[in-house]
């Protein structure tokens, strides 16, 4: 049998959809599943085009995997919830979820 190679990349936004496939299947336990895969997508969509991040995928024939790294965490967990293109999306879930969003909310006073 043939070793299938698996090759580390940079994402980029068109490995979104299968970026959000993997965080369902196996992210299944994370407080952010709980607010919907609208949310998961517009979160890891953020991630992937940030300059604070650098998210890698694996990948072979398909991606089997990915992770992200904060450059500047603060920075990047601000831009997150105030950055101008966010506050109406990041709004609306605060409506939808408040109790669930504040659990997002504790992150910005985690000590970097």
């Amino acid at each position: 049998m043939a070793e299938e190679k698996t090759i580390i990349a940079r994402s980029n936004p068109e490995d979104l959809n299968s970026i959000v496939l993997l965080y369902e299947r196996y992210m299944f336990e994370s407080y952010l599943i709980q607010l919907g895969r609208g949310y998961i997508e517009n979160y890891l969509s953020y991630i992937i085009k940030s300059q604070d991040c650098v998210t890698l995928i694996a990948k072979n024939d398909r991606i089997v995997g990915f992770i992200m790294a904060a450059l500047n965490s603060r920075k990047f967990f601000y831009g997150l919830v105030f950055q101008a293109d966010q506050i109406l999306f990041q709004s609306i879930y605060f409506l939808k979820h408040p109790v669930k969003y504040f659990r997002i909310l504790e992150l910005l006073f985690y000590p970097f």
